[in-house]
């Protein structure tokens, strides 16, 4: 037995939706109670990240999400242009405590580091919070952490721990993840979006078992959807089935297609931290063949752009301020 998919709409009327805090439940015709929890507040503050968000995936274009795996990482991401950032679980987990996307880091964990980044950057900051935590009940704790992070929108799937271990997977029954779901959008009291990852397709599921999970998270308070492992081209389909508009995680898709797919949020999770492992990797051959760092300048972050990124001078202008140095720079005081 299937579950009846909502009326399919179009990628700009459901995200104008989404942007004026009308809520998935809204995009999938439900009224009510549970309605009303899932939608964001009217009265969210005009700094609230996950309202600026909204707005930002309104747009006719989709907006790009690289990852960072670390506080340099983000700030370097947005100092290049781009808008929002995401902090994956996988370039998270290895960048910070050296495992593998196990489902192995603790949800304090994702916060932590989550809003470490958030507290960091200028712009909306996206973060993969694996399971959630667990139970609904631990969920909806993890959610009011993530907005006290100050959080733009979460992800949490239907994968069971641990995850990516071994071929194929584990999914949790459509019913448990739309409690869930159901629990993250009651427990949030922001325009911080939830986004709800349907594991169907990358497990071998059909697509129509995909779009019967799509549908009921919607339904539980989902703000959009991703679909692991599900072409691109079939990204459109499968979420107008759905009821709501899915986000993409890519390495080289063009983004005409996602585009033409009603794509609003393109995510390119773990590439920033494998290139700059390899920088590193070919920078330290080069020290353990020679002693030297031939072309070092050339090849490296300039010192200027480096002291930048970690705000050196306005620690310096405070260190001014109270009277740590004196107006030459030299240090007076400790």
């Amino acid at each position: 037995m299937t579950t009846p998919h909502p009326p399919g709409i179009g990628r700009r009327e459901a995200m104008r939706r989404l942007s004026t805090g009308a809520g998935a439940t809204a995009l999938a015709g439900t009224t009510g109670a549970a309605a009303g929890a899932a939608c964001a507040p009217a009265e969210a503050p005009a700094t609230d990240m996950g309202q600026r968000f909204r707005q930002m995936l309104a747009g006719d274009d989709p907006v790009i999400c690289p990852g960072a795996f670390d506080v340099i990482s983000a700030r370097l991401i947005v100092e290049m242009g781009f808008e929002s950032v995401l902090i994956g679980g996988s370039a998270g987990s290895a960048a910070n405590l050296g495992l593998p996307d196990y489902g192995l880091a603790s949800i304090t964990e994702l916060i932590d580091v989550s809003a470490r980044i958030a507290d960091a950057v200028p712009v909306p900051v996206f973060a993969d919070a694996d399971d959630g935590g667990g139970s609904p009940l631990a969920i909806a704790r993890a959610v009011r952490g993530f907005e006290r992070g100050g959080l733009a929108a979460v992800m949490i799937e239907d994968h069971v721990q641990a995850k990516h271990i071994g071929e194929g997977g584990i999914l949790l029954e459509t019913d448990a993840m739309a409690d869930r779901v159901r629990a993250a959008a009651d427990a949030r009291k922001t325009g911080m979006m939830l986004v709800a990852r349907c594991d169907a397709v990358s497990v071998g599921l059909s697509e129509q078992e995909a779009m019967d999970r799509g549908a009921a998270y919607v339904e539980a308070g989902a703000d959009l959807l991703f679909f692991a492992g599900l072409p691109p081209e079939r990204i459109g389909a499968v979420a107008g089935a759905s009821g709501a508009p899915a986000i993409a995680s890519v390495h080289d898709t063009p983004v005409g297609t996602l585009k033409e797919n009603g794509v609003p949020l393109v995510l390119y999770a773990g590439q920033l931290l494998r290139l700059a492992l390899g920088a590193m990797k070919q920078g330290l051959q080069d020290i353990h063949d020679g002693a030297t760092w031939p072309n070092y300048a050339e090849r490296a972050l300039p010192g200027d752009e480096y002291q930048a990124l970690i705000r050196s001078g306005d620690w310096r202008d405070a260190a001014r301020r109270y009277n740590l140095v004196d107006e030459s720079g030299r240090q007076v005081r400790g």
